[in-house]
């Protein structure tokens, strides 16, 4: 058997050697005699016979090969369609449709620009976040406020320069994780995404199971130089109220243990939510601290419209130091000299953007301020594109050399040199939106109630969709319940009751009939379910309790 295969590798080696003399053969004809050695000749030979048919190795290697080439032809694609961004954007003409499309997105909820104020708010929040969550210590900080006024737009902003300027600075890790209360099915649901955020690997799914390993993760047995924190944020907190408030005073609670490295910032709209839902955090000594936002004045509107104008000035024109639009250091410079301040020109009339301001400051909601400046803005658009359609068609009298409209652009796509030339928006699109925002007058007049009187409307609402009796006494049984099963505010006494329903008669929302008993008396609701979704779509546990 052995001598059978001595003979066969014999065979084979021979084989091998003749392809060798033949192809050494072949080459020498071909090619004039050189100085290389037959060792050299035999090397090429063998990279020959390699190279007609590649082992699996190779042939890994070689896709490795085109797909480094495929990305470097994709990366020089990517140079190139940049090189072309850039001299589009050199090159572009500026036209009234381009300062428009800016300046809606400027006043877009989406976008985020500068915050502007709340100065004393932002030093509060900077301070609990380096001496709780930069420091040894951990607690929690509650922020309330009506909606609109800047309360996550502030957090957001701070937690960003906080992760890039000090957060460098610690030796071990923090993280943060933004989560909004409104998204979650079910409040329980708040252990299982704060484990997805804070330890992905781990695959606990029982509900006790999580509880532990976020107790093992939050509140280690032994803290070293690198232990992790953990900074939590959470939107709409009032979302998780239950029954028995487990899951609130189980958050709150995590932060003042010992050994915890869990920070907790919770933002809603009701003012005292812990006094009211979770009265034992004092007793336990786990009370967060508290700040609140104010609702909007006019000026602070005013300030943060123009700086948004500002902006499209400086994004879009690019004239930081002309006449046109005065710079920040200009400002500084003024002020220093005494000298009055140059007027500005912005895309909005001056006397548009306080009517705006003026209109929305009694509800100091600033999103409703933006969107009425947005709305107001596609409004203005408008007016020009149509004017653009009816001079192609020629329907429109040329403008009068003397007239105040001959520097506007002409057309929607005319090109431009100055925001002087962009028709701006006026009082009159201002007031086509405010009026928009605001619906009918029943609407406002909804808007204008109290939280106690929108809650006894709702609950008319629902007594006559259950087509039940539309009497007072009815009435108080169903706002009595609501209450008592939203817990978000509490029953009123009856006297206080039936004061509040001849208020609302007096406002025309309702009337009400004559009868011996007050309970007895019957009333008529004046105002549609579709106006008082709309009046109250800024409290969602109204609304709750309309469905």
């Amino acid at each position: 058997m052995t001598t059978q295969v001595v003979r066969k590798s014999a065979r084979i080696l021979a084989k091998k050697q003749k392809k060798i003399d033949d192809i050494l053969n072949v080459n020498a004809k071909r090619e004039k005699p050189n100085k290389t050695t037959p060792a050299a000749k035999k090397r090429k030979v063998f990279a020959e016979l390699n190279t007609v048919t590649p082992k699996k190795s190779e042939k890994s290697l070689i896709g490795v090969f085109r797909q480094s080439k495929r990305n470097s032809n994709l990366l020089d694609s990517i140079k190139k369609s940049k090189l072309d961004k850039e001299n589009i954007k050199k090159d572009r003409v500026i036209t009234p449709a381009l300062i428009y499309q800016e300046a809606k997105y400027l006043f877009s909820r989406s976008s985020s620009p500068r915050f502007i104020g709340r100065e004393k708010e932002r030093e509060f929040v900077i301070d609990f976040w380096k001496k709780y969550i930069c420091g040894d210590q951990t607690s929690s900080l509650y922020i309330s406020g009506c909606p609109g006024t800047g309360k996550s737009a502030l957090i957001s902003e701070i937690s960003k320069t906080m992760i890039e300027e000090e957060h460098q600075k610690i030796p071990y890790k923090i993280h943060v994780t933004n989560i909004n209360c409104m998204a979650l099915k079910n409040p329980k649901m708040i252990y299982k995404k704060l484990l997805e955020d804070f330890s992905p690997r781990n695959q606990a799914s029982d509900e006790s199971e999580i509880v532990n390993a976020l107790d093992n993760l939050f509140v280690p047995k032994r803290i070293k130089k690198d232990t992790s924190k953990y900074v939590c944020i959470l939107d709409e907190i009032d979302y998780l109220i239950t029954r028995d408030q487990e899951v609130l005073y189980k958050l709150f609670e995590w932060p003042v243990k010992s050994n915890s490295r869990l920070s907790i910032i919770g933002i809603a709209n009701a003012l005292n939510m812990t006094d009211r839902f979770l009265p034992r955090l004092k007793a336990k000594n786990c009370e967060p601290l508290y700040i609140n936002f104010n609702p909007y004045e006019m000026k602070q509107m005013v300030d943060i419209i123009k700086d948004r104008l500002d902006i499209l000035n400086k994004k879009v024109l690019n004239e930081k130091n002309s006449e046109n639009n005065i710079s920040i250091d200009d400002d500084n410079n003024n002020k220093d000299n005494n000298k009055p301040k140059p007027q500005q020109n912005y895309l909005i009339q001056a006397s548009a953007i306080e009517l705006c301001a003026r209109k929305i400051a009694g509800t100091g909601d600033l999103r409703k301020a933006l969107d009425v400046c947005k709305q107001a803005i596609e409004f203005a658009e408008s007016d020009l594109r149509n004017k653009t359609i009816l001079m192609k068609r020629g329907n429109v009298q040329p403008v009068k050399e003397n007239s105040i409209f001959v520097k506007k652009a002409a057309t929607y796509d005319t090109p431009i040199t100055s925001i002087n030339e962009v028709p701006q928006v006026t009082i009159m699109h201002i007031l086509k939106a405010t009026n928009n925002a605001f619906g009918s007058a029943s609407v406002q007049k909804l808007k204008n109630l109290n939280v106690q009187q929108k809650v006894i409307v709702c609950s008319m609402m629902n007594i006559l969709n259950k087509k039940e009796e539309n009497v007072v006494g009815k009435l108080n049984a169903e706002y009595i319940n609501s209450c008592r099963k939203y817990r978000m505010i509490s029953p009123v006494s009856k006297s206080e009751f039936n004061d509040l329903v001849s208020m609302l008669e007096s406002c025309g929302i309702i009337t009400l009939g004559k009868a011996k008993d007050e309970r007895n008396r019957k009333f008529t609701l004046h105002v549609q379910e579709n106006e008082i979704r709309k009046a109250v779509s800024d409290l969602p546990f109204l609304l709750q309790i309309l469905n």
